[in-house]
């Protein structure tokens, strides 16, 4: 079968790898001209980790674990640390009490999955999206932002929250994206903003800055509440002023520092939301990973997720040659941990960005009580 991807994120990539290992042919496209590394860590956990050791990566990404989110230190305004934060303050169904999970960095599990897929049935190629989806009775025609038109069997969308495949086969991404009252800015910063190897965390009322030292990298990120805010989500500069205004009254701890640091190149917003439609697929086209249910990072099974499905569509395609059936059987058996992961968030959120200085300290106190 010839299988277009779009999307080389995690879910892409670790169905690329799997579909290329039954003998499919595939091509792997990307909008960018590499796969994103930077941001946060990522966690691997629950079923993701029989994937990763189907695809022969499990041991890479075991020697290379770290431990970021869970350990970071909650300071106050005067970096006096409050408690920190443990399996048992979040949503943990998920965890599996913290010992066989993965943290690991993006760079890290994308650069396994990239050696992964170093094989001869599939083709990668970067700077290159979907512009249009033409189905008809024995297969797709898509064109390529190059102009190129591929005649494929299935096209799929691993393309993430404001998914282009998503987008064309299944309409505008406003009926399916929705706000959840939150936004995140995630950016490098100097080293010197984060001299603690580990993670801190401050809260103001509706607003959260942390940094995390990696060692040879620092990232900053920031939650805050808000209504949902009008705005193209490729405006870089209109994003950096939106999180100035944000913080602009908040001077405890080092968010001024921060802020003043906004000004890198690798730097991303947006809107912290889920995904949910009815559907992942439609005819020969089918959704996977965040562009068909993303659960929003406050879940921590972002990239768990996009590898359990890419895994679980790559089985139901194997069982027969009947596509409307294998996509089915695919959603029926991710529906029940994509629903668990997104009822999740509320109560993340609660941890990570408290609405309210009674919800901090409530939070402190709970830290408190687990950490002794």
């Amino acid at each position: 079968m010839d299988v277009l991807i779009c999307g080389a994120g995690a879910a892409g990539l670790s169905l690329a790898q799997l579909l290329g290992s039954q003998g499919h042919r595939v091509t792997l496209v990307e909008s960018a001209p590499t796969v994103r590394n930077g941001g946060l860590a990522i966690d691997v956990r629950a079923g993701a980790l029989e994937v990763a050791a189907r695809m022969g990566i499990l041991e890479t990404l075991q020697r290379a674990r770290i431990q970021m989110i869970l350990g970071t230190a909650f300071v106050d305004a005067g970096d006096r640390v409050l408690g920190t934060m443990t399996p048992e303050l979040v949503a943990g169904e998920f965890y599996e009490e913290g010992e066989n999970d993965i943290e690991v960095s993006r760079r890290v599990l994308n650069e396994a999955l990239l050696a992964a897929i170093d094989l001869p049935t599939v083709e990668l190629r970067y700077e290159t999206t979907v512009t249009a989806v033409a189905e008809d009775t024995d297969g797709v025609d898509v064109t390529l932002s190059d102009g190129t038109v591929r005649r494929v069997d299935l096209v799929v969308g691993a393309d993430g929250l404001h998914s282009t495949v998503r987008r064309l086969t299944f309409g505008p991404e406003a009926q399916f994206v929705h706000h959840l009252g939150i936004y995140v800015a995630l950016f490098e910063v100097p080293t010197t903003l984060a001299p603690e190897l580990g993670g801190r965390m401050y809260n103001a009322p509706g607003r959260m800055c942390s940094v995390l030292n990696y060692g040879d990298r620092a990232v900053a990120m920031a939650l805050f509440r808000s209504p949902f805010l009008d705005h193209d989500y490729r405006d870089i500069a209109r994003q950096r002023e939106i999180v100035r205004e944000a913080y602009r009254e908040e001077t405890g701890w080092r968010i001024p520092a921060v802020v003043a640091a906004l000004d890198v190149p690798e730097f991303y917003f947006d809107a912290v939301s889920q995904v949910k439609l009815p559907t992942w697929s439609r005819g020969r086209v089918v959704l996977i990973g965040d562009a068909a249910h993303c659960s929003a990072l406050l879940s921590g099974m972002g990239t768990s997720l996009a590898m359990l499905g890419a895994a679980t569509l790559a089985d139901e395609l194997a069982v027969d040659g009947d596509l409307a059936s294998a996509f089915s059987r695919y959603q029926q058996r991710m529906s029940p941990v994509v629903t668990r992961a997104q009822a999740s968030v509320d109560a993340n959120a609660e941890i990570m960005v408290p609405a309210s200085q009674q919800a901090i300290d409530r939070r402190h106190r709970l830290a408190r009580a687990v950490d002794a």
